[in-house]
């Protein structure tokens, strides 16, 4: 009986990891800024909108994230509003978040979980909206010496003005799919594995 319930157990296990699909299992990649210093953008209430242009390297984003300091403002009302538009500005996603849910200061996760076409321009959209004073400060940096693979020769607008050699301060993280042989590896692994269980378990008696 309890080879026979052992037998069953293995079978279920070996349908269930062949069945879930191979792109469940993924790599995360992170590309960011390179160091440099830390300069901020006073505000993006009242209609001080900032706008930054980048390509993505794959398609799946998993996080944009980027990097605030709230320590001076009210939290007690408002929100910020993260946008991404396409080259034809289209509207494609929208986050909020509530300025009582900022920290003090550091990054947070304006996009998540967002399909976009690598290569491709778009547009990452921001506003402090319903705010009681300025809102959050928001950091950016020198793009000659600090730009991600992204933001390289992209567009940086303030206010409805271009910043010259500035981008925003912004980490964006990636679900890559496991290469092919990455694929073969785990199946011959986990053939390796079924063939020891099974061989504790012969279907004949001696």
């Amino acid at each position: 009986m309890k080879k026979m319930i052992a037998i069953i157990w293995i079978i279920m296990t070996v349908t269930f990891f062949c069945i879930v699909p191979m792109t469940t299992i993924r790599n995360t990649v992170i590309s960011e800024n390179q160091v440099s210093y830390d300069q901020t953008i006073p505000s993006i209430a009242h209609g001080y909108q900032l706008i930054q242009q980048f390509v993505p390297q794959f398609d799946d984003i998993e996080h944009i994230d980027i990097y605030v300091n709230a320590l001076e403002c009210d939290k007690n009302n408002g929100y910020i509003l993260g946008e991404i538009r396409d080259s034809d500005q289209t509207l494609i996603y929208k986050k909020k978040i509530a300025l009582s849910d900022l920290p003090d200061y550091g990054w947070i996760s304006i996009v998540s979980d967002i399909g976009l076409q690598a290569g491709e321009t778009y547009y990452l959209f921001l506003d402090a909206i319903d705010t009681i004073d300025d809102g959050p400060k928001i950091s950016f940096y020198a793009s000659e010496v600090a730009a991600s693979e992204e933001e390289k020769e992209q567009m940086f607008t303030y206010a409805a003005f271009p910043l010259e050699n500035s981008m925003l301060k912004a980490r964006f993280q990636y679900g890559i799919e496991l290469p092919k042989t990455d694929y073969i590896v785990y199946y011959l692994f986990l053939s390796f594995v079924i063939f020891m269980i099974l061989s504790r378990f012969p279907l004949r008696k001696e």
